[in-house]
């Protein structure tokens, strides 16, 4: 489920930068001079390029003189030029494709246009591909921006629908409004939870979902127009329309490739949907009204559809506590720029919890050199203001999103990950009586307990440079200790945290030995969380969970000669 939530509250990151030739304009429609979102601009000399914003604005970066480029948007005639650094671009005109008289013979009950839908079913594929994804989403309350997220991603793409995006690095904003702060969380899970052919819980029914049937019974369609695209291909544009139960049903547009009954686009929206995948937090809080707007086209791959970009805009209507009604505006954007390569994601064990997005962010480095050198792809918005946002509100003042001192701890992301950083942190007790009942018939304390730490690692090759960073992390969802929590215990909590922070130091130093040979880099990473297990299992043995006073002594001496931290002291073992 897409939680959105309000927590009353009190309250920097890079821009990209390149000084490489730009071209920095707005798509307009020739016909009626409004601006098209979400169009395709790119460069046939490497086919790196970027999609126009929500106002039609795009920055297209590294390009040199005589460069083609190719603007393209379904239902509008592609547009080809040659670049010159000396032509001013502020204005680019995309002219809609010329609808077709009647070539067809349409049946007087539309019984073609129901063909032509159910059949695009047929071409839906079960082949997956992997490609390089950015994902957006901004809100807004009055036109004052509340929320900015930044994410790049592998996107797995299976056909029509997005299965799986795994982050690679992200970035986020807050702005309070009423002493509150409004989160989408799980932001990217609600881009692929809709599928496009297959009923779910969390969308309303398209015409897609249905057998022809139901579609027959369900549905009005209409042809909308029809048009020959760049490949010679006529093109079906269909409105569908509910004829009952408008509320649980989309209604919108579908562009059917009328040859081979291939999607290249469709379009959704529905006021006032009892279906959705939101729900307010707080039980006392309540969505009075959801709109929605959702967007997909598609990609032929190898022969083969496949999701390229979806848009998804909504509405809300919010009913706190004092039964104020708060109107929330949220768009975002999922774009699938590049299916020939994939990002070196993250060496790290992420656990499936809800929040994931904002969990992993907390994880990941705070790493302005990757904002400022993958100028590969990113949606240009020529907003000063926006600028500004996300340098001004991505910490919040005098509020910690992520409390690494405290596990267990009720805060913003409760149970978050704690990187070491030196800070000794407690975890609370928290004892299953049960278990402790087992414990003490059984006398098995390990089956009680269990510390995960993980040795992080996430490579870049930024700005022509290999960056190799290395984090050691608890994992509160893996860990728990259900039995008494002593000055003994904290100690050996304490201890294992900084003997795993040992490991990482020496292969922070193998790993930088290996030039930017990175198959040996992955090599020497994981040898060295073998030898970090190889540790664990041993002091595990020898400590039982640190009521062993003499190898607990001698693992602190350990840590006090590598660290110069002396947990015995700090907890105070053995001055009771």
């Amino acid at each position: 489920m897409f939680l959105i939530f309000f927590l009353v509250l009190h309250i920097a990151l890079g821009q990209n930068s390149n000084n490489s030739f730009k071209i920095k304009a707005i798509l307009i429609d020739s016909l009626s001079d409004q601006p098209i979102s979400f169009a395709s601009i790119y460069k046939t000399r490497d086919t790196k390029g970027t999609l126009s914003n929500y106002n039609g604005e795009f920055t297209l970066e590294n390009v040199t003189n005589g460069d083609t480029i190719i603007c393209s948007f379904v239902g509008y005639e592609k547009l080809i030029f040659i670049a010159q650094q000396t032509k001013k671009y502020s204005k680019i005109y995309l002219l809609p494709e010329a609808q077709l008289e009647d070539e067809v013979t349409i049946l007087a009950d539309d019984a073609f246009l129901y063909q032509l839908v159910s059949n695009a079913k047929k071409s839906n594929t079960t082949a997956k591909k992997v490609a390089k994804t950015y994902f957006e989403l901004e809100s807004f309350h009055n036109n004052a921006q509340l929320e900015l997220f930044q994410g790049y991603y592998n996107g797995t793409f299976k056909g029509y629908d997005v299965s799986e995006l795994e982050m690679k690095n992200a970035r986020f904003a807050l702005a309070p409004i009423e002493n509150r702060f409004f989160i989408s969380t799980e932001t990217s899970k609600a881009m692929y939870m809709q599928n496009l052919m297959e009923s779910d819980a969390y969308f309303p029914t398209g015409p897609l979902e249905l057998s022809s049937r139901k579609l027959r019974k369900t549905y009005w369609l209409s042809l909308n127009t029809k048009f020959k695209n760049e490949e010679n291909k006529i093109i079906y544009a269909i409105k569908f329309k509910p004829k009952v139960s408008k509320n649980h049903f989309f209604q919108g547009t579908v562009w059917i490739d009328s040859l081979s009954n291939k999607l290249i686009k469709i379009k959704f929206n529905i006021e006032n949907a009892r279906t959705h995948p939101f729900q307010a937090i707080w039980s006392i809080h309540s969505l009075e009204k959801v709109n929605l707007e959702l967007s997909k086209s598609f990609i032929e791959i190898e022969g083969e559809m496949f999701l390229n970009s979806m848009d998804f805009n909504y509405n809300l209507a919010y009913k706190s506590e004092n039964d104020s009604l708060i109107n929330i505006s949220t768009r975002a954007i999922l774009y699938a720029y590049n299916f020939s390569d994939e990002f070196i994601l993250p060496f790290f064990d992420f656990a499936e919890v809800s929040n994931a997005d904002y969990r992993k962010i907390q994880m990941l480095p705070d790493n302005q050199k990757f904002w400022a050198c993958t100028n590969e792809f990113k949606i240009e918005n020529n907003s000063i203001k926006r600028n500004s946002f996300i340098n001004e509100k991505a910490k919040i003042k005098d509020y910690n999103f992520f409390d690494t001192d405290t596990l267990f701890k009720k805060n913003f992301f409760e149970q978050s990950y704690a990187v070491w950083n030196g800070n000794r942190f407690l975890l609370k007790e928290k004892i299953d009586e049960t278990k402790q009942n087992d414990f003490h018939r059984r006398k098995i304390p390990s089956n009680l307990y269990h510390l995960e730490v993980q040795l992080f690692m996430d490579l870049n090759i930024l700005c022509d440079t290999l960056q190799i960073i290395t984090k050691t992390v608890f994992d509160p969802f893996d860990t728990f200790y259900n039995l008494p929590m002593t000055k003994e215990s904290q100690a050996f909590i304490n201890i294992y945290f900084d003997l795993m922070e040992i490991e990482r130091r020496k292969m922070h130093e193998e790993l930088l030995l290996c030039g930017n040979d990175l198959n040996l880099i992955k090599k020497k990473y994981k040898n060295s969380k073998i030898k970090a297990l190889e540790m664990s299992e041993i002091y595990f043995k020898e400590m039982q969970r640190g009521t062993n006073r003499e190898n607990l002594l001698k693992w602190n001496e350990v840590v006090k000669r590598e660290l110069n931290i002396d947990n015995f002291t700090l907890f105070e073992v053995g001055m009771d």
